[in-house]
């Protein structure tokens, strides 16, 4: 009889068993340093795709271009949280407003979602279309933390 990942695996009858939880285990430990990990990436990034300077102000479908009279920046306050909700352990990243866990801050959603004078600049959407391979490989656990 061998033993193959937690579960046992007898050759003669052709019957395997198979428990996941050593293996559900080992995955539960590590996912909010997982979480942790993809939160500094995400940010990283996003911060840095905000380099066009206004004016002129950004087109449909760019980044937000930053202002350079303002003295505190949108880039300035993207950040991530890891939190529970409910049983679930969610990763948040952009503008958090920081009294609700879970909430964009309202500037931040319109621009990412446009409004009905403004069409959409969905700098978070881009964002994690640059980094899914790379998120996918932390939270899997076959990229680098």
């Amino acid at each position: 009889m061998a033993y193959f990942g937690g579960g046992k695996l007898t050759m003669g009858s052709q019957i395997v068993q198979f428990d996941p939880t050593p293996f559900i285990n080992v995955v539960l430990d590590g996912v909010e340093k997982r979480l942790e990990a993809a939160g500094e990436l995400f940010v990283e990034r996003a911060k840095a795709n905000f380099v066009h300077m206004s004016p002129p102000p950004s087109a449909p479908w760019q980044y937000p271009h930053i202002d350079p009279r303002e003295e505190t920046q949108m880039v300035d306050h993207i950040r991530w949280i890891v939190f529970d909700r409910g049983g679930d352990v969610v990763l948040q990243a952009g503008i958090v407003d920081e009294s609700l866990p879970g909430r964009l801050l309202i500037y931040t959603h319109m621009l990412e979602t446009g409004t009905s004078i403004m069409d959409p600049r969905p700098w978070l959407t881009i964002t994690l279309d640059e980094t899914w391979w790379e998120l996918e490989g932390i939270m899997t656990g076959m990229g680098s933390l």
